[in-house]
C-alpha cells in the first residue's frame, strides 16, 4: 500500500543576536554604546523596548536597540530584558549593566606645601594662593583641622590671612582643592606664638657734650630667641652708638639733645620685639661760664628810665650753656630783654634765643635773637604794649634746633 508523504513547514524562532551584553560605568562617563542586535524571523516593522526603566541618564534606541548615554546616578549590578517585536511575534535579549561611583582622580597643585609663622595681634603674612591647573571645573577650597582664632581661608583661593588672637603650636593643615572630578592636597604648617618682650622695657640716659655715657643695660628676652639684631629709631646724636647683637646703646655724644624717645627693635626672623630709651645730652662742661661763674661775660645792662627790672640769679638760670646773664627791663609801654652771652664761638651751643613776650589774659610776641660770633650783650626789644600782666620766656636752641635750655620770668604789670 502506498502511503503519501508530506514535507514539513516548521519555521525557526525569532531571536536576538547578541543575546546577552554587559556593560560597566562610572557616574558621568559616557558609556560605548552597546551593539546592534540582529533579528531573525521577525519580518515586520520592529520595535524594541527594555524593562526595567534605564537609570537616568541611559536611553535605549526603538529602532535599533541600541543603549547609550552617561549614566547620572550609581546602579548595582542589574539584569534589563531588551524585547523586540513587529506586534505579531517578539524575541527577547539581556542587558547586564553596572554604574559605580564616581572615583576622584588626584592631580598635583602647586605650591606642595607652605609654612607660616605669626604671633597674637599682629597681622600674619598671607599665604600663597594654591594653583590647580589640571582642575578644570568651578574650584572649591577647604581646610583640616580648624584654623586657630582670627585665620580665616579664601575657599576660592586657598589663601590663609589673618590675625591670630590665640597661640598654636607647628600643626600641618590640609589644604584640598576640588571640582567634585579632580581633587588636590597641599599641606599648610602654622606656627602662633605669644606677644615679644624686652627686658628692660624703658631706660633713662641723661649725658653731656664731650663726656662718654654711661652705656644702656644689656637687653633680654625670655620669648624671643637668643640670636637676635637690634635696630634704633630715630638715628641717635652724633657720637652715640646702638651695639647690634646685644641693643646696648654707648659713646661719648658730640651734640646736645633734648629729651627725646628713641625705641629699640629686637628681631628674629620675622619676630620683633620693643624696648624704648628715653635721652637727652645737656651742652658740654666749660664751653662757656655755667651758673655761679660770670668769669669773661658781661653784665646783661639795658640802661634807660625803667619802671622794674627782673634779674635771675644764677641759681634761677638752666644748668646748660643757656647765657651769662638776663635782665628783663620793664617800660611804661614796652620791655626789653638784655642777653650777656660769651659767643657763638666759645658757646657753640647756643646759636639763638627766642624771646617771648607773653599777657596773662591773651596774647604773645616772639622775636628771635641770633647769637653774635663775640661775647657781648644783645636785647630784644617789645613796645607799645597793652596794658596787663605781662611774663618774658627766655628758650635757647642750638643751629640744629635742639632745645638747649628754658628759663621764664616772674609776671609783671605793664601801664
Amino acid at each position: 500500500m502506498l502511503v503519501p508523504q508530506f514535507a514539513s513547514s516548521v519555521s525557526a524562532a525569532p531571536a536576538l543576536s547578541p543575546a546577552t551584553q554587559t556593560v560597566v560605568a562610572s557616574i558621568g562617563g559616557v558609556i560605548t554604546p552597546t551593539a546592534t542586535f540582529m533579528v531573525t524571523e521577525i519580518t515586520g516593522t520592529k520595535t524594541f523596548g527594555i524593562t526595567p526603566a534605564l537609570p537616568a541618564g541611559l536611553t535605549m534606541n526603538s529602532t535599533t536597540g541600541v543603549v547609550s548615554g552617561a549614566p547620572s546616578v550609581s546602579l548595582a549590578n542589574t539584569t534589563f530584558t531588551i524585547v523586540v517585536s513587529d506586534g505579531s511575534v517578539s524575541a527577547l535579549a539581556t542587558l547586564s549593566l553596572t554604574v559605580n561611583e564616581l572615583t576622584a582622580q588626584q592631580v598635583a597643585v602647586a605650591p606642595t606645601s607652605q609654612a607660616v609663622s605669626g604671633k597674637i595681634g599682629t597681622a600674619m603674612i598671607a599665604t600663597s594662593a594654591i594653583s590647580a591647573p589640571l582642575i578644570t571645573g568651578i574650584k572649591y577650597f577647604s581646610i583640616s583641622p580648624k584654623l586657630p582664632n582670627g585665620l580665616t581661608m579664601n575657599s576660592a583661593t586657598g589663601v590663609v590671612s589673618g590675625t591670630p588672637v590665640g597661640t598654636a603650636s607647628q600643626l600641618i593643615y590640609i589644604i584640598a582643592v576640588s571640582d567634585g572630578v579632580k581633587y588636590g592636597i597641599s599641606t599648610l604648617r602654622i606656627a602662633i606664638s605669644g606677644p615679644f618682650a624686652l627686658s628692660p622695657s624703658t631706660q633713662t640716659v641723661t649725658g653731656q657734650v664731650g663726656k662718654a655715657i654711661v652705656e644702656t643695660a644689656l637687653l633680654t628676652s625670655t620669648s624671643l630667641a637668643a640670636n637676635r639684631t637690634y635696630s634704633i629709631s630715630p638715628k641717635l646724636p652724633s657720637g652715640l652708638v646702638l651695639h647690634a647683637t646685644k641693643g646696648i646703646v654707648y659713646g661719648t655724644p658730640l651734640v646736645g639733645l633734648a629729651s627725646t624717645t628713641f625705641t629699640v627693635t629686637a628681631t628674629v626672623g620675622s619676630q620683633t620685639a620693643i624696648s624704648t630709651i628715653s635721652i637727652s645730652i645737656v651742652g658740654a662742661v666749660g664751653a662757656i661760664p655755667q651758673a655761679g661763674n660770670r668769669a669773661g661775660c658781661g653784665a646783661a645792662t639795658i640802661g634807660g628810665r625803667l619802671v622794674q627790672s627782673i634779674k635771675p640769679t644764677d641759681a634761677e638760670l638752666p644748668s646748660t650753656n643757656f647765657a651769662c646773664a638776663v635782665n628783663v627791663g620793664v617800660r611804661a609801654r614796652g620791655i626789653t630783654v638784655a642777653m650777656a652771652t660769651a659767643g657763638v664761638v666759645t658757646n657753640p651751643d647756643v646759636s639763638q634765643y627766642l624771646t617771648t613776650a607773653s599777657r596773662v589774659n591773651g596774647g604773645s610776641i616772639t622775636k628771635n635773637l641770633v647769637v653774635s660770633s663775640k661775647a657781648g650783650v644783645q636785647r630784644s626789644q617789645f613796645t607799645n604794649l597793652r596794658r596787663g600782666t605781662w611774663f618774658i620766656t627766655v628758650r635757647a636752641t642750638s643751629a640744629t634746633g635742639v632745645l638747649v635750655g628754658t628759663w621764664t620770668s616772674s609776671q609783671f604789670r605793664i601801664g
